[in-house]
């Protein structure tokens, strides 16, 4: 019977491709009805409210893809006259390590 059971958790893996021929791709999707200005007027309200509403920036920088939060940096400078970089870095200086602010440089799949 081991002799079965061996022959059977060996061959779940015949068949699959190595890892280094699966492609690299980031595991965040691009967010449906995406909106960058919208979302840059939400990181906004979100920073500028007292106590910071870091939930909600949280919620909105991982539900988007890469590309989608540097579109959001850019609504932001148009919208507010400043790098969201450094808007998140200020708001959530001693709170979330600066995680926020980190979250918008360009670095490619997440």
């Amino acid at each position: 019977m081991s002799l079965i059971s061996a022959f059977l958790k060996q061959t779940i893996y015949m068949g699959m491709p190595d890892d280094s021929v699966l492609k690299r791709e980031g595991t965040v999707v691009p967010a449906p009805n995406f909106s960058a200005s919208g979302d840059a007027a939400v990181l906004d309200k979100a920073i500028k409210v007292k106590g910071v509403d870091e939930k909600t920036i949280i919620d909105i920088l991982v539900k988007r893809s890469n590309e989608q939060r540097q579109q959001i940096k850019e609504a932001y400078q148009q919208s507010s006259g400043k790098p969201l970089e450094a808007a998140l870095k200020n708001a959530l200086e001693g709170r979330s390590g600066g995680c926020g602010a980190g979250a918008v440089e360009n670095s490619g799949p997440v």
